[in-house]
């Protein structure tokens, strides 16, 4: 059996219209009844008695004037120079304004995204998923230099515009990792397997065995 809902504002109206009726000896014990206090009950009394029945609605208790609201002309100069730079954030709008408005007063620049996040002009960031860690083990290794780890640590973007892709090559012996081959620089993605059968010609040349001071020894 479903639950029995209750509006609110017609349990308003039959305190009313009980309270007009006089079926409770005083205005007190009429609250009791409701489950309201005698304040309360005094309240809606007196919307009645200004408005009616309609005037038992909850009001809207937003205020009218907001000191801290930001003017409806700097929001339209915010959006109006979004709309000219696409690529700007709001930091960079601002900075823009202040220089070519000196007169207005702007807002912080988490109140510029709100602005702007109103007026749809800000994509949202793409959802990055994240990727759980490999827990396969490693193979086991009865002498040096047999099993192998690559770890890419990203990349980024070089002052000639070309990419930069570094990563580590290390070597894995009895599950202790030992970094033994250094660090390489990548100008091109392509670069990556390049370098990886470069280090396994040097290896297979010079039959390397680990360094306890970190380096390599023939």
């Amino acid at each position: 059996m479903p639950w029995n809902e209750v509006d609110i504002v017609k349990l308003r109206k039959q305190f009313i219209e009980e309270y007009l009726g006089q079926e409770f000896a005083n205005f007190s014990a009429l609250c009791n009844s409701y489950g309201i206090s005698r304040k309360t009950g005094c309240k809606w009394h007196d919307h009645f008695m200004s408005g009616g029945f309609d005037n038992l609605v909850d009001r809207c208790s937003a205020p009218i004037n907001h000191p801290n609201r930001t003017p409806d002309d700097i929001c339209q100069l915010i959006i109006a120079t979004k709309h000219t730079h696409t690529y700007w954030e709001p930091k960079k709008i601002l900075d823009y304004l202040k220089r070519h408005e000196p007169t207005k007063t702007l807002p912080a620049d988490s109140t510029a995204g709100l602005i702007l996040g109103r007026a749809g002009l800000v994509k949202p960031r793409k959802k990055r998923w994240s990727v759980p860690a490999d827990e396969q083990a490693f193979a086991k290794s009865d002498q040096n230099n047999q099993v192998w780890g690559v770890d890419y640590k990203g990349q980024f973007k070089l002052g000639n515009g070309e990419m930069y892709y570094p990563l580590t090559i290390e070597e894995i012996d009895n599950d202790v990792w030992e970094v033994f081959y250094g660090f390489y620089k990548l100008g091109t993605r392509r670069g990556k397997d390049m370098k990886l059968e470069r280090a396994t010609q040097w290896h297979k040349k010079y039959k390397t065995t680990k360094n306890r001071g970190g380096g390599i020894e023939k």
